[in-house]
């Protein structure tokens, strides 16, 4: 018995210390600013998002991002007394172990199974390539020559959503200035919100930053942020 009890506090400790370390570091970029973070650390999450078509990481939904709450909350204190306890050899460690390992197993089972599978919105190749993949006959860009078409509408940035094939979709950005640099903040995007993107060059438009996913509200805080646009100059449409 004394074998087994210290192979599980070993493994306990080891676990805690992952948890202790990756969720403030990792875990907590999914509902936290990226600008709280150093570059390589927020490209670090970036990577293990496309690599292994981690959707919960690229897309971040609702009940995910409430998990991911959770943890920093609960789990992260939980891992650092359960680190402390059994080193020190604290009574109370066996309690908080059990609480860590019942929220942990718990957010397990709340996460779908297909965790690293393709969402549905998410292209499994890089965006550089996305013209290739759009047929020629589909015109994204289709509602904006109407909607447009009146007086002052240049003043505004449009964001939409394009429904592309099934049930991927794809944001558009366009309006903004000729003045700012385009693929840097096709760049930015890119990092914050962890999708891929590229710039088009379209025949009335002009310059039109394509992003995968749904990311108009997003993108909308971020220009606002960022002091590119003005609220009040951005209209996001929908389907």
């Amino acid at each position: 018995m004394g074998f087994i009890s210290g192979l599980v506090n070993v493994v306990v400790v080891l676990f805690s210390g992952v948890m202790a370390v990756a969720v403030p570091l990792i875990v907590a970029q999914i509902c936290l600013p990226g600008w709280l973070y150093p570059a390589p650390l927020v490209e670090l999450k970036r990577w293990y998002g496309e690599v292994f078509g981690d959707y919960l990481v690229t897309e971040k939904p609702h009940f995910f991002t409430g998990l991911v709450w959770v943890d920093i909350a609960f789990v992260w204190p939980l891992s650092l007394a359960n680190v402390y306890g059994i080193l020190a050899r604290r009574p109370w460690v066996s309690t908080t172990s059990l609480m860590a390992g019942v929220s942990t197993a718990t957010s397990m089972l709340l996460k779908p199974a297909n965790r690293f599978r393709q969402s549905p919105s998410i292209v499994p190749v890089f965006m550089s390539d996305l013209n290739a993949q759009i047929p020629t006959a589909f015109d994204p860009f289709a509602d904006a020559n109407a909607e447009d078409s009146g007086a002052g509408t240049k003043d505004y940035v449009h964001i939409r959503i394009q429904q592309r094939n099934g049930r991927k979709s794809l944001t558009t950005v366009q309006g903004l200035k000729k003045e700012f640099s385009y693929n840097k903040i096709l760049k930015d995007l890119k990092k914050e919100f962890c999708c891929n993107g590229t710039v088009v060059q379209d025949p009335e438009l002009g310059q039109v930053i394509q992003l995968q996913g749904d990311q108009r509200k997003n993108v909308s805080s971020f220009l606002v942020q960022a002091g590119i646009v003005k609220k009040e100059h951005i209209k996001i449409h929908g389907f």
